[in-house]
Parts: structure tokens; C-alpha cells; sequence
């Protein structure tokens, strides 16, 4: 996995624009990194695939399109990386199981099974105790 150098580069990301850093295209330049995603709302959607056309727990969708996926294209053209976009076998965003263990993305990218995640993920103080998040960059509000 690629974990070192988006958690090296993750200071950059929260504190300063990509354009000053040109360090980071040579850094990123043709790796190929792992994202874990769940579909969701305006930030992630995709097309589900059939079983029968290879559809399976962590290859549920294709076609993927919403905001963070073109943040996403934007990104790995401008830093030049490719990636493979898979989803958590369990379907889950990521919380603490009654084991004590997590689940979803919050778990694939603390195993190290995937680089990074993206969907509109909250960053919550128990996720950052197992991942690094990026600063904010769109709110929630619960209605009641």
C-alpha cells in the first residue's frame, strides 16, 4: 500500500494549496493507489454491477460519478497517479463492532487494505484515532 506517502503528504492537503507544492507531483507520479468508497447522496454515486457481469462484496459498482469523484480525477491528472476505486465488503461507513474491532471503510483503511477512502466520511475523534481525515470541506446537519 501506498499508506506512507498519503499520510507524509497529508499535512500539505490540510494546510496549504496543491499549486505550491510541486514536491507532490513527483511524490504521487505514477503510483497506483487503492480508494474505498460507498455511494452516497451527491458525493459518490455508481452504477451497480450485476453478479453475473462480476459484481461482487468489494466490486459493487462502476461508472462512478459526484463531486468527489471529479475532485478525485482532478487530483490523480494534476499529481499524475492512477487508482482503483473498491468498496468495503461489508457495505458498512465505519463504526466500532461489539468486539471492539471497526467495520467499512473506517477498518479497510486502518488495515492498511486500501490507501485512502472518500464519500463523505464524518471525522469523528474515534475514526482519527485509527486514520488520518482531510480538513472539512462540506457540512451535515441533522434536522429534528
Amino acid at each position: 500500500m501506498q499508506k506512507d506517502i498519503v499520510k507524509k503528504y497529508n499535512m500539505f492537503f490540510q494546510t496549504t494549496s496543491l499549486w505550491q507544492i510541486p514536491q507532490l507531483q513527483s511524490a504521487f507520479s505514477g503510483r497506483h493507489f487503492t480508494i474505498a468508497t460507498n455511494p452516497w447522496s451527491h458525493h459518490v454515486l455508481g452504477d451497480e454491477i450485476p453478479e453475473e457481469e462480476g459484481g461482487n462484496s468489494t466490486l459493487k459498482y462502476r461508472d462512478y460519478w459526484g463531486y468527489e469523484i471529479e475532485l478525485l480525477r482532478a487530483v490523480s491528472s494534476f499529481l499524475d497517479f492512477r487508482y482503483t476505486i473498491v468498496n468495503p465488503a461489508d457495505g458498512k461507513w465505519g463504526h466500532i463492532e461489539a468486539d471492539g474491532t471497526w467495520s467499512g471503510l473506517v477498518a479497510d483503511v486502518a488495515r492498511g487494505e486500501v490507501d485512502f477512502a472518500i464519500c463523505d466520511i464524518f471525522i469523528v475523534y474515534s475514526r482519527q484515532q485509527v486514520f488520518d481525515g482531510t480538513i472539512p470541506f462540506d457540512k451535515d446537519y441533522q434536522v429534528r
